[in-house]
């Protein structure tokens, strides 16, 4: 599998990312060490150069991983299901050797701390004084660590690849009910109901937060990351079944195809951009002592962004539910 065009060109930009990113980790290293805030020496201007330059070599990176992960699901959701037998969807891609899907959780985590660098960028770049350069840049090590890692399970996954082996994809287990609700209780039960709860009362108490208060930025994160959660268990586990009219199935990766509208990149699309939303409000809460502007505008705006995209993420897949008129 590693001879494949797609998988070569996979191959390639995580390498290509990998080097540049290890070259900003060592010039980084020299920044942290001697970086001075009020120092006005020639080594001080020296460093502020270097750090403009590896600034913008991880913020290519970072952008480019975005970039990489949605190539990825393109590769596993459409390319590869022509090459692996029994292979429908992502699902039976990833599902065919062990590091399939782990490697894709490290891709969708490491968003999170990818986005947490470019926003400490974006305000470190925007002051004069460049207050958070020390700071941000202690957070090259762990990208780069995460990157080594997808790395190495990108090349054992493909490399494990077998053409020839039949893959599971997407499977179905019937299970008989007996009384009336039988039939309906492939939807739901309970472990499921109380999931639909903590995103219902979970959504409704950010969005309560998010209109009254400006100050619980840590409260809408804890919020935040149990909505995000519970909304996904939800859209899989009840949700897509109304999406795709069909009781038995629900795999997440079909919602990405082009016969569902690709609905699937409005909802994770929608998550990341509520988790950035919220993560850029905690983080300019805790730094704000250090910084000289206020940000007022950039912080009313991701308010605004949190608030509609959290309104938009409980009734898109409700709307589904109330649509759906239980044809097949």
């Amino acid at each position: 599998m590693l001879t494949d065009y797609w998988v070569i060109a996979l191959l390639l930009s995580q390498l290509s990312s990998f080097v540049l990113l290890a070259g900003a980790a060592l010039l980084s290293s020299q920044i942290i060490k001697r970086w001075s805030v009020n120092g006005f020496s020639e080594e001080q201007l020296m460093l502020e150069r270097r750090s403009y330059l590896v600034g913008s070599i991880v913020q290519f990176v970072l952008i480019f991983q975005v970039a990489a992960l949605l190539m990825f699901l393109n590769v596993a959701n459409h390319h590869l299901t022509g090459v692996i037998k029994g292979a429908m969807c992502a699902d039976g891609v990833l599902g065919v050797n062990s590091y399939g899907k782990p490697l894709l959780y490290i891709k969708m985590g490491a968003m999170l701390l990818y986005i947490a660098y470019l926003l400490l960028n974006y305000l470190d770049n925007s002051e004069p004084t460049y207050p958070l350069t020390p700071i941000k840049y202690w957070l090259i090590y762990p990208v780069f660590l995460l990157l080594g890692v997808e790395l190495v399970y990108t090349v054992l996954f493909f490399y494990h690849i077998k053409p020839d082996v039949i893959a599971t994809c997407c499977s179905v287990t019937f299970v008989a009910q007996s009384g009336k609700t039988g039939y309906f209780t492939l939807f739901g039960n309970d472990f499921t109901s109380s999931w639909l709860w903590v995103f219902g009362v979970s959504g409704a108490g950010l969005t309560t937060i998010l209109l009254t208060s400006k100050r619980l930025a840590w409260l809408n994160l804890i919020l935040g990351f149990a909505f995000i959660t519970s909304g996904i268990y939800s859209l899989k586990q009840f949700f897509v079944k109304y999406i795709y009219g069909l009781p038995s199935h629900n795999c997440l990766y079909d919602i990405f195809w082009a016969k569902h509208y690709l609905i699937g990149y409005v909802f994770f699309g929608g998550y990341y951009l509520l988790a950035g939303a919220l993560l850029g409000a905690f983080l300019l809460q805790i730094f704000k002592p250090r910084l000289h502007q206020q940000h007022a505008s950039l912080a009313r705006k991701m308010r605004w962004v949190s608030i509609l995209t959290t309104i938009i993420l409980i009734l898109l897949p409700v709307y589904y539910w109330w649509k759906w008129d239980g044809t097949l």
